[in-house]
């Protein structure tokens, strides 16, 4: 009889080694970084160069993730007075992940702050678990507005829209434009904060590189526009002069006689 009990117990405690569930993987959040903000830059479209270097405010930083310039008046207008720029840090392996996958959100809400208050670019720097595992830099465009009202086209929303590239050394994405409308505009209130979701592959050695943005929500797109792409009307009438000048010169060559080459 003892000997069919201790048979019964070890054939139980067998059945919970067996059943009891493998080791659970180590989660944590990525965390980003925003620091040293860039205040001198080229406001596209015709807007010029700026250095907001002693005019702008202080950036304010309600959390170590995310950036606001700009102020907000004290009677609101239709929008926002200021720009933002926010970093939500997806839960993922501590081991690190060699295939693609969701690090994190950006969102940015391109609010109406004055010329003298703009932010050109930041650092954004990953980490781990206290782990730095590299930076990157975000570089901001904004727009001088060719557009305003209610009701605008997609193609005059996205003339207007200011937009963000992150490049460096673990982005691959450098070409990907993260275009934000103008929260003003297009809208019977105001635009929603532009969301996008940035993939990559990080290693807790530590290494980082971003892969990929998906469009998440609000009002903006993820494409492939790159910084100071959209040329302002008078540039594209210089364009088409130019080309006009040299099909006359074309001509008058063939005019003359056959071109020689050297």
């Amino acid at each position: 009889m003892e000997r069919i009990k201790v048979f019964t117990f070890a054939l139980v405690g067998c059945c919970v080694i067996w059943s009891a569930p493998a080791t659970a993987v180590i989660m944590t959040e990525i965390v980003g970084t925003f620091s040293d903000p860039i205040y001198a830059g080229t406001v596209a479209n015709g807007g010029g160069l700026y250095d907001n270097s002693t005019t702008a405010p202080p950036t304010t930083s309600a959390t170590a993730n995310s950036l606001q310039w700009g102020t907000e008046p004290t009677v609101p207008t239709n929008g926002t007075n200021y720009s933002s720029l926010t970093f939500t840090g997806a839960f993922v392996p501590l081991s690190g992940s060699l295939t693609p996958i969701t690090l994190g959100q950006i969102t940015y809400v391109n609010g109406t702050s004055a010329l003298n208050s703009l932010i050109f670019g930041a650092t954004l720097t990953f980490s781990l678990n206290g782990v730095a595992l590299g930076s990157d830099q975000v570089i901001i465009t904004t727009t001088q507005n060719s557009y305003s009202g209610l009701g605008l086209t997609s193609a005059q929303l996205r003339t207007d829209a200011d937009y963000i590239n992150i490049c460096g050394a673990g982005s691959n994405i450098c070409s990907t434009g993260i275009s934000a409308y103008e929260n003003t505009e297009g809208a019977s209130t105001y635009s929603s904060g532009l969301t996008v979701a940035l993939l990559g592959t990080y290693q807790y050695d530590p290494s980082i590189t971003l892969t990929g943005a998906n469009y998440v929500s609000g009002d903006g797109t993820v494409d492939t526009r790159i910084a100071g792409g959209v040329p302002e009307a008078s540039t594209w009438a210089m364009i088409i002069v130019g080309f006009l000048g040299l099909g006359w010169l074309a001509h008058r060559r063939g005019a003359s006689g056959a071109v020689r080459f050297a």
